[in-house]
């Protein structure tokens, strides 16, 4: 799956705008599955064979770190925080 997150493609619980990652587990496994990351909800759906599951019942529950980070990298990516500009690939 790529890292482009079609814009239908939104958060099943609050419609919000999703982002694409390897989880930490896979980070040195190219071919591993990703997960699209709600940081709002504090979830994250996992991808199987390119395949989003958008099920929230079986989305893992992020950290508090976690949440922390994904919400900060959201904030950059919309302009709306201070990395704005150096906001890069968050997979």
């Amino acid at each position: 799956m790529s890292s482009f997150i079609p814009e239908f493609l939104v958060c099943p619980n609050c419609r919000g705008r999703l982002f694409a990652s390897v989880p930490e587990e896979q980070a040195n496994d190219a071919e591993g599955d990703k997960e699209l990351i709600c940081p709002h909800c504090s979830l994250a759906f996992a991808v199987k064979d390119h395949i989003p599951m958008m099920v929230p019942h079986d989305a893992r529950k992020l950290s508090e770190a976690e949440t922390l980070s994904w919400q900060s990298k959201a904030r950059a990516l919309s302009g709306q925080g201070p990395n704005a500009e150096t906001a890069g690939d968050l997979s």
